[in-house]
């Protein structure tokens, strides 16, 4: 009987201990929850400094339309590399939301570049981009929210328009900088992305030549528009584009056109998107770092690489970029 009574009291108190636990767990989640050490970002990229703005800005863009954004390592890196090798440049990082503020969610990969004085973060609403420019009266029709895939088709469109708009510099969020963009030496570009396609993931307008490719680029949206096709808003429009420019039907071996240069692809896209996983294994880092030494940028393949982590300890080629040219996001992230 007494061992009944001991075994009984153990029972109870094992459940008295998994119902503390679980209350403690609880309330841990919503304090969690409520006072979430996310960043907030409550500034408008409508209310910016206007000499913030010019050709030797450099923007990033995410579309995704949220008020919580998710900033990984990765993008994190991209961001410090562009303000880490152009430290008197002004770096623009731009977040889409219907809302007057945003919050990056997992803020702790994203706090080490806080500092750099160069990094602007704002939220923007699309009326603040497309506002007097030749697409705004296209965007009110709603083909844009029909799209397959409106992210990226917005971020087609709106990459365009910043640029047409305000000149400067935009870069996907899987783009490493790897040397200072004065280097290039040119006031408007974008890059072979293999012998007959441009890739739109970089581009670079400025000056009477950039603003009429520009042009040339929101005309192309506004009659031909494809929400079905992946990629119809990206590389496929800005190639046809530039053949339209250039006044040819095929763009190998064209460097440039007047004033816009087509830059080499190893310049901007030495890695393959074929070959997207040489930068993340430590068998190719070699054979990698080598293919990359003389470009201006490397570009990740986010859409084929994001799956794929990687230990800051490793060997493989985008570590050893990412020490170098990110070094605050390499330093406080374990996995990138």
């Amino acid at each position: 009987m007494f061992l009944k009574r001991l075994n009984r009291k153990k029972l109870y108190i094992s459940l008295g201990v998994i119902g503390i636990v679980f209350i403690i767990f609880s309330i841990r989640d919503f304090f969690d929850y409520d006072c979430d050490p996310a960043i907030v970002i409550d500034k408008s990229f409508a209310d910016i400094d206007p000499e913030l703005l010019n050709e030797h800005t450099i923007f990033f863009l995410e579309t995704s339309n949220s008020t919580d954004h998710q900033i990984g390592a990765r993008e994190a890196c991209a961001i410090e590399s562009a303000a880490y090798m152009n430290p008197n440049t002004n770096i623009v990082v731009l977040f889409l939301t219907l809302s007057n503020h945003i919050r990056l969610k997992n803020w702790s990969q994203f706090q080490p570049i806080l500092n750099y004085h160069n990094i602007h973060l704002r939220y923007f609403h699309i009326d603040d981009i497309i506002k007097d420019t030749p697409i705004e009266e296209w965007m009110k029709k709603g083909l844009l929210s029909r799209s397959s895939y409106p992210v990226v088709h917005t971020s087609d469109i709106l990459r365009y328009t910043l640029l047409y708009k305000y000149s400067g510099t935009y870069l996907d969020l899987d783009v490493i900088v790897t040397r200072p963009l004065d280097e290039i030496g040119s006031s408007s570009y974008a890059c072979h992305q293999d012998d007959e396609i441009v890739n739109n993931a970089i581009i670079k307008l400025s000056g009477s030549d950039g603003k009429e490719v520009g042009r040339l680029l929101l005309e192309e949206v506004i009659d031909n528009f494809n929400g079905r096709n992946w990629e119809q808003n990206g590389p496929l429009l800005i190639t046809k584009c530039l053949n339209k420019f250039c006044k040819t039907e095929n763009l190998s071996g064209i460097e440039k056109c007047k004033e816009f240069d087509i830059l080499s692809k190893n310049k901007c896209y030495a890695v393959k998107w074929q070959h997207w996983h040489k930068l993340f294994y430590e068998y190719y880092a070699d054979e990698t770092m080598e293919i990359v030494k003389d470009s201006f940028f490397v570009h990740l393949w986010n859409a084929k690489s994001k799956g794929t982590k990687l230990k800051t300890t490793s060997r493989a080629s985008f570590n050893q970029i990412a020490a170098k040219h990110c070094p605050r996001v390499h330093e406080h992230n374990s996995i990138i």
